[in-house]
């Protein structure tokens, strides 16, 4: 059988506290934990970019 789940690659980065927060304040407001949030931000970025 196969492995059907995505390849992730972890990463780390350092965010300003006030940054955090916003980021934070935002996944609550969505329902998200603040990975999924930062990655939704990053995605959207992303196809914005793409989109021009």
């Amino acid at each position: 059988m196969t492995d059907l789940k995505k390849q992730t690659i972890v990463k780390s980065i350092r965010f300003e506290k006030e940054l955090a927060d916003k980021i934070q304040k935002m996944a609550d407001e969505n329902q998200r934990d603040f990975t999924k949030q930062v990655r939704f931000m990053l995605l959207q970025y992303i196809q914005m970019k793409e989109n021009k």
